[in-house]
């Protein structure tokens, strides 16, 4: 993938969350390991002012519902695979309205009763949907939070940090800072 086709991904997620009617500061959950969606749909959050919430697959099914339900995630992206765990407590995550399934096959992705108010789609559908009419961006003022991060705790329930866009600005900052001047 290019950095354009990267760049026109994000533009097509960013829109597919509002062609779904899914709020400026919603929580987006991200529910896989590392992969290129990842970073896509992080930057989608980014450029459309959604947060984006990391749901490691290693906290387990316990930490992933209070995660959600902690800060209402109202989007999960999610594999194929993790699909079902997902589904099993869909009933427990009230707050969820739309699961986007990365790697999933349109014919082979369960439709829900529409009384859950849930809807679940492809990756690949998001994408064509948001490509269809892109928007301009619409980024996060400075004093927004842009992601929240839990982490695995040993006492209890996972503990959470909050982070502002300008927290990525210094952090490319000492990035720089370190290469150019290692001490």
């Amino acid at each position: 993938m290019t950095f354009g086709e990267a760049s026109t991904a994000r533009s097509a997620i960013g829109f597919g969350l509002i062609y779904y009617g899914i709020p400026k500061g919603a929580c987006i959950g991200i529910y896989f390991i590392n992969r290129l969606e990842w970073l896509i749909v992080d930057h989608a959050c980014a450029a459309y002012s959604y947060i984006s919430v990391p749901l490691y697959d290693t906290l387990g099914p316990d930490a992933v519902k209070y995660i959600v339900n902690h800060v209402a995630v109202q989007v999960i992206f999610c594999m194929s695979q993790t699909l079902n765990s997902l589904l099993s407590f869909l009933s427990e995550i009230p707050s969820v309205r739309l699961i986007v399934v990365v790697g999933g096959i349109d014919g082979h992705i369960p439709s829900l009763p529409s009384s859950t108010g849930v809807q679940v789609v492809t990756y690949s559908n998001l994408l064509n949907q948001g490509s269809s009419n892109l928007q301009p961006f619409s980024p996060p003022k400075p004093d927004d939070v842009a992601t929240i991060c839990y982490t695995s705790s040993t006492t209890g329930t996972p503990k959470v940090s909050r982070f502002l866009p300008n927290y990525y600005f210094l952090f490319m900052v000492d990035v720089v800072c370190m290469k150019c001047f290692p001490w």
